[in-house]
């Protein structure tokens, strides 16, 4: 077996200097091939718990996390969790999927922290646009299609 070169996250205290650790480091967390590719369907079912949080929270305007209307992630979690204990698939009053909601809030915990670990260290935030996001799911839509009919 190939021994494994582990790159230091830039989350790290290390920073990345060599073009070649910042390649290998962005290799070793393939965003399309290692989540899109593996969870298709999940990843549309919490695309879309987005899309219908913002609609609720912020009707009219484009798709944006308002980190001020909420900042409970893991007690929603859990209520969350709560509701699909029963049953992976049940849906909330508003149609989404209790589970979707579950991994957006363990995500925006997850990201939250990530954040703050970065601020004390001095390090400046790069959040993701809005765009972006928009290619992602539209990839999503692709691998939908190009899955069901390779089956």
């Amino acid at each position: 077996m190939a021994e494994v070169k582990v790159i230091q996250s830039p989350f790290a205290d290390v920073v990345l200097s060599d073009k070649d650790d910042k390649a290998e480091w962005r290799k070793q967390r393939p965003v399309f091939s290692g989540v899109l590719c593996y969870f298709p369907d999940a990843m549309l079912e919490v695309a879309h718990c987005s899309w219908v949080g913002n609609e609720q929270h912020n009707p009219g305007e484009p798709l944006h996390w308002d980190r001020e209307k909420s900042d409970d992630e893991l007690d929603a979690h859990t209520r969350h969790l709560m509701a699909c204990a029963q049953d992976t698939l049940a849906k909330d009053y508003d149609g989404t999927y209790h589970m979707a909601k579950c991994i957006w809030r363990l995500a925006a915990q997850f990201q939250r922290a990530l954040e703050q670990a970065k601020e004390q260290r001095g390090e400046q935030q790069t959040p993701i646009k809005a765009e972006y996001a928009k290619v992602a799911i539209s990839c999503c839509r692709h691998l939908r299609r190009v899955v069901k009919i390779g089956e």
